[in-house]
This record gives structure tokens, sequence and C-alpha cells, in this order.
């Protein structure tokens, strides 16, 4: 009735799926890859690929203009700053071909000393302000920030002495017996 040999379901071998690389899965993905700076959108009009009406007459004569006029006509997609492209025929200069006086490339001011423009000192008289009023409805007569006379002497002008509080005679006792010193008993 039963058999006591199992029934082998058989397993795949290696090399029995089809397993792509990703150089074979980029060539199945239809959209073309772009590299682009973030937010630069997938499809850019190319220019070295000029695009023709095809509804104008005679399309088929149509004469790309060159890279040179369509470089000049674009603005520049990557700088800084949105910096203007530069001319073709500055293109190609090089520092040595540039002929520049001396001053006209300079970034900081020259280090000769000139001098301040404005009068000298002597040929102006300055315009003393008055002081502003108080304005306040509580303005005071009494003048402010006087010397204060006070009858206590300032520090230094007397000599201290060293005294210390009256104690009865029982507290004063229990203290030197129990070596206990009592120091605020004025109520006593």
């Amino acid at each position: 009735l039963f058999s006591l040999e199992k029934e082998i379901f058989p397993t795949p071998t290696p090399g029995t799926y089809v397993v792509r690389d990703f150089i074979e899965e980029a060539q199945l993905n239809p959209v073309k890859a772009t590299y682009n700076f973030k937010g630069e959108g997938r499809k850019r009009p190319s220019i070295f690929q000029p695009t023709a009406d095809l509804t104008l007459p005679d399309v088929y004569a149509y004469i790309p203009p060159s890279f040179v006029d369509l470089a000049g006509k674009k603005p520049a997609t990557y700088s800084f700053k949105s910096a203007p492209r530069k001319s073709p025929s500055t293109l190609c200069f090089k520092d040595k071909d540039i002929d520049t006086a001396p001053g006209q490339y300079d970034l900081f001011p020259v280090p000769v000393p000139t001098f301040k423009e404005g009068p000298g000192p002597g040929e102006y008289e300055m315009k003393e302000k008055a002081p502003h009023p108080i304005s306040s409805c509580f303005q005071s007569k009494v003048p402010r920030l006087q010397p204060i006379r006070s009858k206590i002497p300032g520090p230094g002008a007397y000599e201290p002495t060293r005294q210390f509080p009256k104690q009865p005679q029982t507290i004063a006792s229990l203290g030197h017996e129990h070596s206990i010193f009592f120091s605020n008993t004025f109520g006593f």
C-alpha cells in the first residue's frame, strides 16, 4: 500500500534561471539615463542636434548653424551667478596675449598714502549741540548725583574695639563646664 520511497522533487540546478546583470537591466529600460544636477529635468534639447520645424516649406534645404553660433546664443548652463558666455573671438586668448597696463588688474587699493577728502584740521568749527531738556511730567528740580553728607564716619576713620555681649552668669557657667559657647543669648 505505502511505498517507502519518497517522492523526490527536483530542484533547479545553477544556470537554469536567466539572471540579468546590471548592464542587461539598463539596456531593457526604454528611458535613456541622463545625468544632470538636481532639479534639472530629464530631457533637454541638445545644442549639437538642431531641431527643424518640419511644417515649413523647403525644410530639406535647411543648413544647421555652427556650434559657435549656437553656443553664443544660448546662456551658459552651469556657471557661477549666470556669468555670460565669452565671445568666440576672445575665447582662445591667453594671459600672455592680453595687454593690460599696470594698475588695471589690482584688486586692492594702492598702498601709497593719500589725503582724506574734506577740510583739514582747524579749517572748520564744531557745532556743539545743546543738551535736550527732560520732557517728563515728573520733572524734578532737585539736582542729581550730589554728594551725600552723612554723620556716619567713613572707613578707616575710627579704631574698632572688641565687644562681647553680656550673658547671664548661669549660661556662662554652663558654657565653661560643658564646653558650650552661646553667641546669640541676648534675650536671657
